[in-house]
């Protein structure tokens, strides 16, 4: 399947998803595109320069290479975490979760809002990740 044939499904069925960025120009605006290049990406009449895809990306709260993925829509569905070769998030126990702190217990809430947002930024998950292994107890 060509590129601009990916692109052009996916962004047409998130498009179809979301009321917000339902048209050309809403979608448009959002992404900082013209009208004109969007209508010519949802018929798949040019390959989209990466700018452009990362654009539209950040528009639907998606990374450039999720768009670009032929599994999108599929992976979406079945909630599937869209980063590539990304651990299902752990889990904590109800008595594990009930013995933190009600401001540890917040800034968890937090985190996972803003990661299921998409406003974490890699480094931000990084030190989280690297904070996480420091406190690990030795075995």
């Amino acid at each position: 399947m060509r590129i601009e044939d990916i692109f052009s499904n996916n962004m047409n069925a998130l498009m179809a998803e979301r009321a917000e960025l339902s048209s050309m120009y809403k979608l448009g605006q959002a992404a900082g595109i013209g009208p004109s290049n969007i209508r010519r990406f949802q018929h798949a009449e040019v390959a989209p320069q990466i700018d452009s895809v990362e654009k539209v990306a950040k528009a639907f709260k998606l990374r450039a290479c999720d768009l670009l993925d032929p599994d999108l829509l599929r992976r979406l569905k079945a909630g599937e975490p869209l980063r590539l070769a990304e651990p299902k998030p752990p889990t904590m126990s109800e008595e594990d979760w009930r013995a933190l702190s009600p401001r540890a217990r917040a800034l968890v809430e937090d985190i996972c809002a803003r990661s299921l947002a998409g406003s974490l930024a890699d480094a931000d998950i990084k030190w989280l990740h690297d904070s996480l292994e420091r406190t690990k107890p030795a075995i």
